[in-house]
């Protein structure tokens, strides 16, 4: 894994658990306002990491940033977390034809997985090739918790075995809730739903090898249409130090 995509997670945990991996090159984090980061690190110590030059910040509305983001990131990312609340959000659109789903869906590399809070197994079917329902009991605060994953072409049922090794001596979060000696075939009891679909027969997903249509010309001039109109809704940080006024 070296280049990661995080939607929400404002309070920098996952970023953080993230940054414990030495092969992360890059890490972009979109979160809609940067006082959740700073209330976070103000009171829980959490670190969002704004001096590490692998890790790159975007505020503001997710669907205005989604169209910010320059065009060689998508289908770029090893896995793309989405740490957003179960709002009307997820159910935007962010063109006149691309969902919020279907635009965070473009993120993925080839070969990457995109991970989504809560159970949007259904959702995520009609956008890969393969998806996996992960379902926690017995969660600490939150008593059960719910995982959907999406790939294209990774085998979601044969994990890396030698990666997953190479990575064992790293303490995790999940590692101080479980002490109990980790088990590599222990990640399948928590398997809900497995199933292999076809994108492209849904109409989400279109053949790479085909050459573009007329349809698809008019769907790209018309994201870049929308993409020259959402300007605003970007904040740009500033590091301030000793100033007469509370940046809180």
């Amino acid at each position: 894994v070296r280049r990661v995509a995080i939607l929400g997670g404002g309070d920098s945990l996952m970023l953080q658990e993230m940054m414990k991996y030495d092969t992360i090159e890059k890490v972009v984090q979109l979160e809609l306002d940067q006082m959740v980061v700073r209330k976070s690190h103000k009171y829980f110590a959490s670190q969002p990491l704004f001096h590490d030059d692998r890790v790159e910040w975007w505020f503001g509305n997710a669907a205005t940033s989604l169209l910010m983001l320059p065009s060689e990131y998508f289908g770029s990312f090893d896995i793309v977390f989405v740490d957003l609340s179960e709002s009307g959000f997820m159910s935007e659109t962010v063109t006149h034809d691309l969902t919020v789903w279907e635009m965070m869906s473009q993120l993925v590399a080839p070969e990457g997985i995109l991970v989504k809070n809560e159970i949007y197994h259904e959702t995520m079917s009609n956008l890969f090739d393969r998806t996996m329902l992960i379902y926690y009991e017995h969660v600490p605060i939150v008593k059960s918790w719910a995982l959907s994953i999406g790939s294209n072409r990774m085998d979601l049922l044969q994990p890396n075995i030698t990666s997953m090794k190479k990575w064992d001596k790293i303490k995790t979060v999940w590692d101080g809730f479980n002490p109990t000696p980790k088990d590599f075939d222990d990640h399948f009891k928590y398997v809900h739903d497995y199933q292999i679909n076809n994108a492209q027969d849904t109409g989400k997903c279109l053949d790479a090898k085909q050459p573009p249509t007329r349809e698809d010309d008019k769907r790209k001039k018309e994201m870049q249409k929308d993409k020259d109109e959402a300007l605003a809704g970007i904040l740009l940080i500033l590091e301030a130090k000793k100033t007469s006024e509370s940046i809180e």
